[in-house]
Formats: structure tokens, C-alpha cells, sequence
């Protein structure tokens, strides 16, 4: 069976990606599932897509010695607003210096408290990179929708509050866990690397 090590200490997103790849014949592990020190490498790129890769090479460089038929699973996600030019972008989990998704999230409220609603559209990102021994591939998924002029909801983490989804007429911390995951960012570019693995696992 191949083992796959999702690059990240966060618990929700290893569950998700153990339940995405049921049936197939990955291994799925955990940083802390591998003997080796992993320093996690700095996530300075300009792009999602930048800081999945570097996530991602990072990772696999220093476990490849040990692990050579271990691949890694990397992601950079994010929301983005155009009227204040795609921030907090790339810098959505650490935006302004501000240490709680709370304050985070509070920001960028007040930075657009005087904009009305049609010009308070905004997108979730994910971006995806798998590295193997072979191939480097990326997918991604992106939700357009709204930002609120206050949190609603007491579902998901971060931003989830003021992202409001049309469809739906929901914000994501509104809808259920069954209903976020069937529309998300990291859901669609979920399924896409579910399609890859699925054809490198032939």
C-alpha cells in the first residue's frame, strides 16, 4: 500500500483526506507519523499555489532519504476580497500580525464597513500539490460568494463566518459539515487529487 503524508499538524484536515481516499490503497499519515524531525518550511510564496509547492517539496526533500516511496500531500488556502485588492489572500491565517481567527476576521469587517453589498464579493482558494517520485500536480478550488456585514453562523473556523454563499443563501458556518464539504473550496480541490491518486494507484 503507498503511503501518502499529508503535510500538516492540523487533525481536521488529515480526517478529511483519510475519508476522501477510503477504498484506495493509500496509507494515509500525519507529520507526526514519520521518524524524522520535519522542520516546516517558511510559506513566503506570492501565490496559493507558490506555498502549496513549497509545503509540499519541502516536506518530501527531508523525508525522502529515510522514505523514498512516500509521497506528500501539501495545500495553501485562503480567502480573498476584491475590493480590498485579494487580501487577506495568501496572508489569510497570520493577516495584519493578528493572532486569533477572531481578530482576523473582525479586520476585515471593519475595513469594509462602508462598502455596500454589491461590491462585497470574495472568493475562498484552495490549492492543492502532491509531490511524488515521479510527478508534481496541483488542483485547486475556488467558491465565489459574499462578505457579510456580520458573523453568522457558529459552524467552521476562520473566515467561515462572513463568507456568505449564495447558492445556499448560507454562510459557511451556517451549513452543516455535509453541506460544506459537498460545495467548498477544499472540497472541490479535494475530489480533483482524489482523481489523481485514483489514476496513479492503478
Amino acid at each position: 500500500m503507498r503511503r501518502l503524508l499529508v503535510a500538516t499538524s492540523n487533525p481536521h484536515k488529515l480526517r478529511e483526506m483519510k475519508q476522501l481516499l477510503e477504498g484506495l490503497p493509500y496509507d494515509v499519515l500525519s507529520l507526526s507519523d514519520v521518524d524524522v524531525d520535519i522542520l516546516m518550511p517558511e510559506e513566503d510564496g506570492d501565490t496559493f499555489r507558490d506555498n502549496a509547492y513549497i509545503k509540499a517539496r519541502g516536506v518530501y526533500d527531508q523525508i525522502v532519504e529515510k522514505y523514498p516511496d512516500m509521497w506528500v500531500l501539501a495545500d495553501d488556502s485562503g480567502m480573498s476580497v476584491d475590493v480590498l485588492g485579494g487580501a487577506p489572500g495568501v496572508h489569510s491565517a497570520r493577516y495584519k500580525g493578528l493572532s486569533t481567527p477572531e481578530e482576523r476576521l473582525e479586520e476585515v469587517l471593519r475595513e469594509m464597513k462602508d462598502v455596500q453589498w454589491e461590491n462585497r464579493t470574495a472568493h475562498f482558494i484552495t490549492v492543492m500539490c502532491l509531490i511524488t517520485d515521479f510527478a508534481e500536480v496541483f488542483t485547486e478550488g475556488i467558491v465565489a460568494g459574499y462578505i457579510t456585514f456580520e458573523p453568522k453562523g457558529n459552524s467552521g473556523f476562520g473566515y467561515d463566518p462572513i463568507f456568505y454563499y449564495p447558492p445556499l443563501d448560507k454562510t459557511y458556518a451556517q451549513m452543516s459539515a455535509e453541506e460544506k464539504n459537498s460545495i467548498s473550496h477544499r472540497g472541490i480541490a479535494s475530489r480533483k487529487m482524489k482523481v489523481v491518486l485514483e489514476k496513479f494507484a492503478r
